[in-house]
This record gives C-alpha cells, structure tokens and sequence, in this order.
C-alpha cells in the first residue's frame, strides 16, 4: 500500500489542474500499474495447472501461446490487448476454467 500511495504522490506531481482530479486520477493509475500482473507471473499461473506455455514476440505482437493436454494450440493470450484468442472451436470453455483456476483477472475471452 505505501508503494502505491508513492506511486501516486509521482504521478500527481506530474499533472496539472484540479488537485482533487488530479489525486483522484493518479491513485486509480497507481491502483492499476500495482494490480496488473506481468507477463512472467501468468505463465508461471498456467504451468502450475500443467499447460504448455510458450511467450511469442514478432512483429509487434506480444503473445502466450497455451496448449492444453493433447500438445494442441488451444488458445493465445495477446499481451498487448490483454485478450484470450481462441485457436479452435469449442475452446471458450477451457479459456475460461484455465483463467479461473490460474486467478488470472485481466485477460478477458473474446
């Protein structure tokens, strides 16, 4: 919590106009830089289930690629996007369970 409060302290220096906007503002940004989980911490929360995980970065993109049991491409989490891309049909379902079972919050199915 004391991070957090320093981090909104730098962040409030660095804005102009309303002090109340601006305390508000840099708390909810200090609040969210905390609570984002790194690329790291999620394909650490998806091997620990037993997937296959593999970190993907070309051409700008930024991707997780998961394969489930059967070593077959599941789905990708897009890391600049923070969306889960399913591979095949019918993989929704395992999105979802492997991102709740993992407690992964910020990456959403599309």
């Amino acid at each position: 919590m004391r991070n957090i409060m320093k981090r909104a302290w730098e962040i409030y220096r660095t804005l102009e106009g309303d002090h109340i906007a601006k305390l508000s503002l840099a708390l909810k940004t200090a609040w969210r830089e905390a609570t984002i989980e790194t690329p790291e911490e999620i394909i650490e929360k998806l091997q620990a289930q037993g997937l296959r995980v593999k970190r993907w970065t070309k051409y700008g993109n930024d991707r997780i690629y998961v394969s489930g049991f059967h070593y077959s491409k599941e789905y990708y989490i897009d890391l600049n996007r923070m969306v889960a891309v399913p591979n095949r049909p019918g993989t929704a379902s395992d999105i979802e369970n492997h991102l709740a079972t993992a407690g992964i919050t910020a990456v959403a199915v599309a």
